[in-house]
């Protein structure tokens, strides 16, 4: 059970960083871009979120603390209304 558990945890703080890494992608592609829609911000906002969502993930599987886990559970729903929104924008536009 602890090799899973630890196995849970490495896997957390990888999505972790890859989210971080993925946020500040975003984030530049948002300050490059000429006409600055509002794409990239948005992207970058759910980014982030995402990240928030990885940190109580890694907190709450390392047994550190557990107090994130019910804002986890809206941010997770915000974060879809999000992505549905971008692609309902997405689909408007072509």
């Amino acid at each position: 059970m602890v090799q899973i558990v630890n196995t849970i945890v490495i896997i957390d703080y990888t999505t972790l960083f890859i989210f971080l890494v993925a946020f500040f992608i975003s984030l530049r592609n948002y300050t490059k871009t000429v006409d600055k829609t509002n794409l990239w911000l948005i992207i970058s906002i759910s980014f982030a979120f995402l990240f928030i969502v990885m940190v109580s993930n890694a907190l709450e599987w390392g047994n550190i603390t557990a107090v994130l886990d019910p804002a986890e559970d809206f941010i997770l729903i915000l974060v879809t209304l999000i992505w549905i929104y971008l692609f309902f924008n997405f689909n408007k536009s072509t």
